[in-house]
């Protein structure tokens, strides 16, 4: 077997193409070969070193410098042209004077020239900083009174309010009494959160036991169910109920406590499409589980102790025994309808 690039023979497997990683990393890079300005030979730089790459070796880039022609720059600090030698053209400035020179300039044009209103007196400052020339100065101004704490003293600048960082934080933050509305406990939040509606519970015990809150609360869960659409084995389930042509609603709330599945308003009948997991068919041994199998428990018997006949269907059995789900809701209809009759 000969090599595809030099054509020497290949030993070894008789699979390989190439007689070395030189050859097979130039077959794969003639389409990415750069010319050498310098030799007019090719090589090859990975992408990341192709950058402004005029010449394939040092001494080809030393060759190359000498071929350039000075190019004419403008400085930037005294506007003489000049003329440089360069590959780049980045040329600014024609010394290291005039380089000097307008970083000078530049960090003074940061500060500016007042006038002291006591002294009346020049002095250099930076912007809104300070307003007299010195702390003598600006203890001979008016004396004023911190806004927090009352104490007297000689702001530096007309714009402070406060005699230290301490008070400035105190004077920033403007707290406001709330009364609760389940227990009647006073207590105070900042005025940002009574604008966001947050100073009505003094705590999350009241919150929760709070009539008002639940209402709240139940009919966002509904608004959320509702965007976010049934899931697969609410899909199957209700796509039996459509075939039997029986009239439903979806999540449906039962006395303003929580939600079902599916309400039947002709026969007072409530269906509950449970999840194998999450409701406990193979064993309620994460706490989660229980906690949701103790809940089922509390909810039927709150719907019965109201009338409404609860039958629940597992989700095995709603996507692979549909004809036992079929049988079980037409014979608990027939026996509600017998029952209303």
């Amino acid at each position: 077997m000969l090599c595809l690039v030099c054509g020497k023979s290949i030993v070894g497997k008789s699979t390989r193409k190439y007689c070395s990683k030189a050859c097979m990393a130039s077959a794969f890079r003639k389409s990415d070969m750069l010319t050498c300005e310098a030799c007019g030979k090719q090589y090859y730089l990975p992408p990341s070193h192709r950058r402004n790459s005029r010449a394939c070796s040092m001494k080809c880039y030393s060759a190359y410098k000498k071929m350039i022609k000075p190019k004419e720059h403008i400085c930037k600090n005294c506007g003489i042209a000049f003329a440089k030698k360069s590959a780049s053209g980045k040329h600014i400035f024609c010394t290291r004077k005039c380089s000097a020179e307008f970083a000078a300039k530049r960090k003074a044009s940061r500060f500016e020239k007042r006038v002291c209103p006591t002294c009346n007196k020049e002095f250099i400052t930076s912007y809104q900083r300070s307003t007299y020339c010195s702390v003598a100065c600006c203890r001979t101004t008016k004396e004023r009174a911190c806004k927090v704490c009352g104490q007297i003293f000689h702001p530096h600048s007309d714009l402070r309010k406060f005699c230290s960082k301490s008070c400035a934080n105190k004077g920033k933050i403007t707290s406001v009494k709330c009364v609760c509305g389940v227990c009647g406990k006073e207590f105070t939040v900042t005025k940002s959160m009574k604008e966001r509606g947050k100073g009505v519970y003094c705590s999350q015990k009241c919150m929760y036991s709070s009539e008002s809150w639940k209402k709240g609360a139940l009919k966002g869960r509904i608004a959320q169910g509702k965007m976010k659409g049934d899931n697969s084995l609410e899909k199957a389930g209700n796509a039996i109920l459509d075939t039997l042509g029986i009239t439903y609603s979806k999540q449906h709330s039962v006395g303003n406590k929580f939600i079902v599945d599916v309400f039947l308003p002709e026969y007072n009948t409530v269906i509950q499409w449970d999840g194998d997991y999450w409701h406990g068919y193979k064993g309620a041994d994460d706490k989660r589980v229980k906690k949701r199998v103790a809940l089922d428990i509390s909810q039927d018997a709150y719907m019965k102790a109201l009338g409404i006949k609860v039958i629940r269907f597992w989700e095995h059995d709603v996507k692979n025994n549909k004809e036992y789900v079929i049988r079980a809701i037409t014979e608990a209809i027939c026996v509600k309808g017998k029952t209303n009759a």
